[in-house]
């Protein structure tokens, strides 16, 4: 090309002679090139070659310059990748080995493993020009966010990188979306902050967007780059079971055959070239001798010497670090307030510990848990925030805990109900709504109504719309009706639409369907999905078929993405097949790839079998968990087992064990419990909480408790919030009420939302109906002794 841009430039008394490095650029960057005459020659050639006029071509080259010259560009979200460091990015800092710190670069020498091969493939699709999302998931320090780092150190320089943080993940990722430009990375470290926020509406946007700009070739290409740790994935990614309301179908969509898992240790291939690696970096050399089981990329990320430092730690430092812990695992706290560690720490310690304290017992555990070892943060640090950091109100001076110790800690005092100063604390110094929202959910699932309405009223206090609504329910809880409805006002006055959702129910209920046609469309008019899609309903059983169509699209277009499915299953039920097929295909052409096996099931309703199976594997080819059981079971009708275990499998390593525990249940419906745990222990290896429960049931069977409750825990530890309660009920029909007491407590304490009704049941069943009631009415306190009546302060409902 060089050679026959010179012969032209030569022929046609062109000025621009651009070399090959220059092409390159002219043709390759997004930038206005520099020089004029180089854009000119090159343009000829290329009209040339491709046997177009050459004066007219380059006539238009020279009229698009002056317009690129006098225009103003669109800025671009992000900065090129070179200007970003490592640790901007969020990854971990490394030890240190003193004698070698001078010498030694910021960050370990790189050992490839799995992962970055699976990795390179979908940024080698990038730089093709394919959209690609990728989500790497693994426990906290397991090398995630590292190897997002190396992949796209690989990206050509017109790459930019764009990491949205302020004024907080989530409302920055929302309000960019839309300026996403081609050759992009969006860098979504820990996926959660923005997939799984408290406000699922908003959330779902996201997913919506990213969806969005993934399957549109002109926004293109664009490579979004996740990370997310296993418990975060099951709640984003795993379906819920059939029957239960799925609150968050765009996020399942987008991280649907996302994923790429990142072992928590090195073996086998990589352990070798770890060792060669490990010959010029004594960091590495270290890690091989004292991590345990392979953990290397814990250990360098100082994860050893910091849980070290936290078991070790004097009581007043560990009771601040179990302070942090507790505020991070049960809301998306990340700052810790200073007022906060001083007012909930005193519970946390015994008489005999308080008393030992000194004066200034809170500055030496600080001064320990912030204390350095290796070059490592301590377990709780001091964080300044830069001018506009989000702290989520939290005004300093403030504190992080270290992401391993939050992890850690999650798991180990997934039990433990905080002591009545947390809850205090609370109470007194979190001003930010989202977190008084997550906290006070805690305590009402966890059955502490008093806890919930103190928050409540606090987040009240601060402005949030939907705590009138939530004070309402409690208000009702209590008996009191009318205090109920005066909340539920409030809330809807503040322009909460959830709370005129909730009202219109109660007026269904008693009857009152005009007043509650009414509420529901104010809700609608204020964009509740919700109420949309029950005016639809309204309007389909009184004949307005047209009307209710029109009232799903837009419920559709404010979030509900399931709004025709719902629909289209009223008409199924009424006998009205036409009708719902019709639905049934406006949610597919809609995305909504479930409504494929919705569409089979009225197929096969009619007897059109084979209009059923065709529908069926188009939704399996499309990767829906329900369409390849079905696949999976016609292959068990049909003796062919081995076919349906080998989809199954696939199934599995596509992210989708849902349909493994499947094939498992059918194998031991059909009496073959070896096969089906087997199955199950294959899935369960992939981290599915529901393959971990299935385990406990089969333990539970065999009269094998203590491995039975230690499957439901790791399930609970997976995301299946009920898993403890399902298995106290199995310990109740098996009867042993005693056990089925105990573990339905063990699970109140986790915050499981039935736990308390199941443990109501229980008394009722055991004759004690009066506990009972008063249970359900009062919770139970702090220390979980049934709570006594308690005033819910009516002079404060319009607090706020």
């Amino acid at each position: 090309m060089a050679s026959e841009v010179a012969r032209l430039a030569q022929e046609l008394d062109l000025a621009g002679v651009p070399k090959r490095d220059t092409i390159g650029r002219i043709i390759g960057d997004e930038e206005v090139p520099p020089n004029q005459h180089d854009v000119d020659t090159l343009a000829a050639a290329l009209a040339s070659v491709a046997g177009r006029e050459v004066a007219a071509v380059v006539r238009q080259i020279r009229s698009m310059w002056v317009r690129a010259g006098t225009s103003s560009p669109s800025p671009r979200l992000g900065s090129p990748v070179s200007e970003f460091t490592a640790f901007a990015l969020e990854v971990h800092r490394s030890i240190e080995v003193a004698e070698c710190v001078a010498r030694l670069p910021a960050l370990p020498s790189y050992v490839s493993r799995a992962h970055d091969d699976l990795l390179a493939r979908e940024v080698d699709a990038a730089m093709r020009g394919h959209s690609k999302m990728v989500t790497l998931v693994g426990g906290s320090s397991t090398g995630k966010t590292r190897a997002c780092w190396e992949a796209v150190q690989r990206l050509p320089t017109r790459w930019r990188l764009w990491h949205p943080i302020s004024p907080n993940p989530a409302e920055a990722l929302i309000n960019g979306m839309d300026s996403i430009g081609p050759y992009t990375v969006v860098w979504l470290n820990e996926a959660q902050r923005y997939l799984l926020t408290a406000d699922i509406s908003l959330s779902e946007r996201i997913a919506a967007g990213l969806r969005e700009l993934l399957r549109t070739p002109q926004r293109g290409p664009v490579l979004v780059l996740a990370t997310v740790w296993p418990q975060y994935w099951a709640d984003l990614a795993i379906q819920p079971p059939t029957g239960q309301w799925d609150f968050r179908p765009q996020s399942r969509t987008l991280l649907s055959g996302t994923d790429i898992s990142v072992a928590d240790a090195f073996a086998g291939a990589d352990l070798e070239a770890l060792h060669a690696a490990a010959d010029s970096d004594p960091r590495l050399a270290e890690a091989l001798d004292a991590a345990e089981a392979g953990r290397i990329t814990q250990y360098l990320a100082g994860a050893v010497r910091l849980v070290r430092q936290y078991r070790n730690a004097p009581p007043a430092a560990r009771a601040i670090v179990h302070v942090a812990i507790d505020a991070c695992r049960l809301s998306q706290l990340t700052h810790i307030p200073h007022a906060l560690l001083e007012q909930a720490a005193p519970d946390y310690l015994t008489d005999h510990e308080w008393n030992q304290t000194g004066e200034d017992w809170l500055k030496q555990a600080l001064a320990y848990t912030s204390a350095e070892c290796y070059g490592i943060s301590g377990p709780l640090t001091h964080f300044r925030p830069r001018p506009g950091d989000d702290t989520a109100g939290v005004k300093p001076p403030c504190y992080r805990l270290a992401d391993y110790l939050e992890q850690l800690g999650g798991i180990e005092r997934a039990d433990i109900y905080p002591p009545s100063s947390f809850w205090q604390a609370v109470a007194s110094v979190i001003t930010d709504t989202a977190v008084l929202q997550d906290l006070g959910e805690e305590a009402e699932n966890a059955g502490r109504y008093h806890r919930a309405a103190t928050i409540y009223w606090r987040a009240a206090d601060y402005g949030d719309p939907a705590a009138p609504l939530r004070l309402a329910e409690l208000c009702e809880r209590l008996g009191d009706l009318a205090g109920a409805e005066e909340l539920a006002q409030q809330a809807a006055d503040r322009g909460d639409p959830i709370a005129l959702m909730w009202r219109a129910e109660v007026r269904e209920e008693l009857g009152d369907h005009s007043g509650a046609e009414a509420l529901y469309r104010l809700a609608a008019d204020r964009g509740d999905p919700f109420a949309l899609t029950r005016l639809a309903e309204i309007h389909d059983d009184a004949g307005d078929s047209a009307g209710a169509e029109a009232l799903v699209l837009r419920a559709v277009a404010c979030g509900n993405g399931l709004a025709f499915g719902r629909l289209a299953e009223r008409r199924k039920r009424a006998g009205n097949f036409v009708g719902a097929e019709v639905l049934y295909r406006r949610s597919v052409q809609n995305g909504n790839i479930r409504a494929l096996c919705w569409l089979a099931e009225l197929r096969e309703q009619i007897g059109d079998e084979s209009g059923a199976e065709a529908l069926y594997r188009e939704a399996a080819d499309e990767g829906d968990p329900d369409a390849m059981l079905w696949l999976v079971k016609q292959y068990e009708q049909a003796a062919d087992s081995a076919s349906g275990q080998t989809l199954a499998l696939e199934a599995a390593v596509r992210g989708v064990p849902r349909v493994l525990c499947g094939l498992a249940e059918l194998r031991d419906n059909a009496g073959d419990a070896s096969s089906a745990e087997t199955l199950y222990r294959q899935a369960a290896e992939l981290d599915d909480p529901d393959a971990m429960f299935r385990l406990a049931e089969l333990r539970e069977r065999e009269d094998v408790q203590p491995g039975a409750e230690a499957f439901a825990l790791r399930a609970a530890e997976l995301g299946d919030r009920l898993a403890l309660s399902r298995l106290a009920g199995l310990r109740e029909q098996n009867g042993d009420p005693i056990a089925a007491e105990a573990l339905t407590r063990k699970a109140a304490d986790r915050s499981d939302p039935g736990a308390l009704h199941r443990l109501a049941d229980l008394w009722e069943l055991a004759g004690d109906s009066a506990r009972a009631l008063q249970l359900r009415q009062f919770g139970l306190d702090d220390d979980g002794s049934l709570a006594t009546e308690w005033e819910f302060p009516l002079e404060r409902h319009s607090a706020g």
